[in-house]
């Protein structure tokens, strides 16, 4: 059996073997070392991807949602009130269409208050029979182009609401995280009756109308 003073002895006799473990140290304290090089990379394109969902500035909306922002325009032109949904398909608060937001719609036709509802279909799985349908129902559904994945929805909505509603810095819109549906009340005048918490609208829906939301 080799001893200890043996092995040393061998071990410094042959460099072909010194040289391959030196290597082989040298390698995994390079590999482990471009790992964490890649992963701070990664935080900075992260954290800078981050940045610039929400970044407050001027919005960047491409040419087909520039279009839609006057559709908008001329809608909200045509009433006091506007109570607009950005909705996905994804997201179970789209229940509240039927839930809701039709007992809303069935008061103010009984009313004859001079408002309406807009849906707006945020997210591209959403079809047009859809949108025809919600049209037949008495709403007035359009549709913005946000993409098919959750986190392409939420950014195109905030990019969509800034641009339309330049004057308006929403709270709940300087985070991604924000929930969806996001419900806007608006004036004629295109301001934003709930700003800046757009998770109230339904409270105070029945104070815009002059009644009590139903439940």
């Amino acid at each position: 059996m080799i001893n200890f003073m043996q092995s040393t002895k061998i071990f410094r006799s042959n460099n072909k073997y010194k040289y391959k473990i030196v290597y082989l140290l040298f390698r995994k304290s390079y590999n482990k070392n471009m790992r964490n090089i890649l992963q701070i990379i990664s935080g900075f394109g992260l954290v800078l991807g981050l940045h610039a969902c929400n970044d407050t500035g001027t919005p960047t909306i491409n040419a087909e949602n520039t279009k839609y922002v006057q559709q908008l325009d001329r809608i909200i032109s045509n009433a006091d009130t506007t109570f607009i949904v950005f909705y996905t398909d994804w997201c179970v608060g789209k229940n509240n269409i039927d839930r809701n937001y039709s007992q809303y719609l069935a008061k103010i036709k009984a009313e004859n208050k001079n408002a309406q509802i807009v849906l707006i279909a945020s997210d591209d799985n959403i079809t047009d029979s859809t949108l025809n349908a919600r049209n037949q129902e008495g709403y007035i559904a359009m549709r913005i182009k946000a993409g098919n994945k959750p986190l392409f929805n939420k950014t195109n909505i905030q990019n969509f609401i800034r641009a339309a509603f330049p004057k308006h810095t929403i709270e709940d819109l300087e985070h991604l995280s924000f929930s969806i549906p996001v419900e806007l009340w608006v004036t004629k005048e295109k301001k934003i009756l709930n700003d800046p918490d757009v998770h109230k609208s339904s409270a105070i829906f029945g104070e815009v109308m002059g009644w009590n939301t139903p439940k």
